[in-house]
């Protein structure tokens, strides 16, 4: 068992990841798992693996279990605390809405993942916008200026995707924008804070 992260957050809810890889079939963990969990839900995943999930004590514990080679079962452990998570969730929306309140008001906050790598502060946010993605793009770019970001590399993607990377002391944001069906843009922000330098 090996961690994944250090303090992690998902949507404001702190989380704690482990992976492992066990020398036994996948179907034979499965059931382990969900003899001693008490599973409330088990269902396939798309990769041809499975999911469970059962609450434990304040958590919910998730299990995701993928085949390995030579008949092993790679698998990754999630506990995440749901002591008031509803208002917690809400309200970390909020304050991500305000700490960007540059970009365009109709943005809708998707998820926001925050953890700490390699010494590093990563925050991911995924959004959607009912904008076009060169709207979001120049007011991406905007909110960069004006946070004293300096522009770096920008190319486009298939079907008109942009990524765009912003550098600054001690930080970096690497923005990706998808066109979605109605004229929508779905937005990824990869925000790396380096120590030096608060989140």
């Amino acid at each position: 068992m090996v961690p994944v992260a250090g303090a992690m957050r998902v949507d404001g809810l702190p989380m704690r990841l482990r992976a492992f890889t066990v020398a036994q079939s996948l179907p034979r963990v499965a059931l382990w798992f969900a003899r001693e969990l008490h599973a409330s839900s088990l269902a396939p995943d798309r990769d041809g693996g499975l999911l469970l999930g059962a609450p434990r004590g304040q958590d919910w514990v998730t299990v995701q279990l993928t085949w390995a080679a030579q008949h092993r079962t790679r698998g990754m452990i999630s506990w995440c605390d749901l002591h008031d998570a509803a208002q917690r969730e809400r309200a970390n929306r909020i304050a991500v809405k305000r700490a960007w309140r540059e970009l365009p008001p109709d943005l809708t906050v998707l998820r926001d993942v925050s953890s700490i790598a390699n010494g590093n502060f990563v925050q991911e946010l995924i959004m959607s916008d009912d904008d076009a993605v060169r709207v979001n793009r120049a007011a991406i770019e905007r909110t960069m200026r004006r946070r004293e970001f300096l522009p770096g590399t920008a190319s486009t993607r298939s079907r008109g995707g942009q990524v765009l990377t912003f550098a600054a002391p001690h930080r970096k944001v690497v923005a990706v924008l998808v066109p979605m069906p109605g004229a929508r843009t779905g937005i990824v922000l990869n925000i790396v804070t380096r120590p030096g330098d608060g989140p």
